[in-house]
């Protein structure tokens, strides 16, 4: 929807092009996984060449207004407001690749080296590039104008160049959300499969370790397509955004418990620094977001959690039908 608002095409129908866009992306995730890996890597180092050159227009450049205001504030309630709470569930969109790259450990060459360094370098790259952001747009775009606006990056190169720089801006956007996308397709196909190798319910998704999982990707543009056509993205944002929280906190939950079981063990393994300090803030934050979101907008809170009762429901008669097959 994001890569729709950025196109620089007024008679598209949003929802109907963002469909067609996953299915395109899709389909090129069924072919190889050398493709993918290319695929995946070449665009995304074309969005952060992007973005370097975004930053460093804006850090140029003058801005066209006085915003001393924006940064001299001292009023710092609002950090803990119910507002910025939600706000942080779109902020989280930001940094979800932070454990995705864990998802699709079966297909790293060196995991025990590669993943440590693909989620602690990965995750500061993506602040420093991500606050810079904030800090051009507050430069040069009144807060005013970017209010309920997805082309934010769009409106600020507006500001900063003019309408014709701007609209060859927003195309370059759209196509190197491409990435992002493409990112969220290849890891979520590989937990639905890796659910699949595990839990006799979901046994027709599953396949040999390293195979492309087709089916999983298919079943996933389905459910997204669903989505697109019955939400708006605002809705979707919330909606996904409490889900993935949810998710990522269990998972941080869950360290607790490796913690304890292998205590007395020696392990090899990467172990997170100064434990258990992060972990309790992530969940603290994490908490206060989820329950903040649920006061703003208990209808897709709801839904999403009438998404963890299916899928326990589903868990739980996996669990009997691998009873089944164990007693035969």
């Amino acid at each position: 929807m994001a890569f729709i608002a950025y196109f620089p095409v007024d008679n598209l129908n949003p929802k109907w092009a963002s469909i067609i866009l996953v299915a395109i992306i899709t389909f090129i995730h069924t072919k190889s996984l050398n493709l993918n890996s290319k695929f995946q890597n070449i665009s995304t180092f074309l969005k952060i060449a992007l973005i370097l050159v975004f930053i460093g227009i804006g850090l140029y450049l003058e801005p066209s207004f006085n915003n001393t205001h924006l940064f001299s504030n001292s009023d710092y309630s609002q950090l803990i407001s119910p507002a910025f709470a939600i706000a942080l569930i779109y902020v989280s969109y930001s940094y979800s690749g932070w454990n995705a790259a864990a998802y699709i450990t079966e297909e790293f060459k060196n995991p025990k080296k590669s993943l440590p360094i693909a989620l602690i370098v990965g995750t500061l790259i993506v602040t420093l590039l991500y606050t810079l952001l904030q800090y051009i747009f507050l430069k040069h775009v009144p807060i005013t104008a970017l209010k309920g606006q997805l082309d934010v990056g769009t409106i600020a190169m507006r500001k900063m160049l003019g309408n014709e720089i701007a609209a060859v801006f927003g195309l370059a956007i759209s196509l190197l959300l491409v990435s992002g996308i493409s990112a969220m397709v290849w890891v979520g196909s590989r937990v639905t499969s890796s659910i699949a190798n595990d839990h006799t319910f979901w046994n027709y998704f599953s396949v040999p370790k390293s195979n492309i999982p087709k089916r999983a990707l298919w079943l996933q543009f389905v459910i997204s397509s669903l989505l697109i056509i019955t939400g708006t993205f605002e809705q979707i944002l919330i909606y996904y955004g409490v889900l993935l929280t949810i998710s990522s906190m269990t998972t941080v939950l869950g360290v607790f418990k490796l913690r304890r079981q292998v205590k007395n063990q020696e392990t090899k393994g990467y172990k997170s620094p100064l434990f258990p300090i992060f972990q309790l803030v992530y969940i603290a934050l994490s908490l206060w977001m989820i329950v903040y979101a649920f006061v703003n907008s208990p209808f897709e809170i709801l839904i999403g959690l009438g998404n963890i009762v299916l899928g326990l429901a589903t868990y739980l008669l996996s669990i009997k039908m691998n009873h089944n097959l164990k007693s035969k």
